[in-house]
């Protein structure tokens, strides 16, 4: 939820309790955009993965390509990837949480 006014444009109402739909004042404290991002992120909503609609690979696939003997090429045709995105997964740069 945003709240309006002059000053307080950039600031967000979050949630201790993670119920967007609470309005509890003791559930509730104001933060800024980051500080919002921040909390999503650390309570574990940040989409990412199999979770985002844009995903052409699961689980599973990442397990298979880290253990995959087959040129990154190779892999990267066979899941409709690019090369760097396989590059980058086998290098622990995407996916890093599989």
């Amino acid at each position: 939820m945003k709240l309006s006014g002059t000053n307080v444009d950039s600031h967000c109402v979050l949630h201790h309790c993670d119920n967007r739909k609470c309005c509890n004042p003791k559930h509730l404290f104001i933060g800024t955009r980051s500080e919002n991002n921040a909390d999503k992120v650390s309570k574990g909503r940040q989409a990412r993965g199999e979770r985002l609609k844009q995903t052409k690979l699961a689980i599973a696939d990442i397990v298979a390509i880290r253990s995959s003997p087959l040129p990154d090429k190779k892999l990267a045709n066979d899941y409709g990837v690019t090369y760097g995105h396989i590059y980058k997964i086998k290098k622990m740069k995407k996916w890093a949480y599989v």
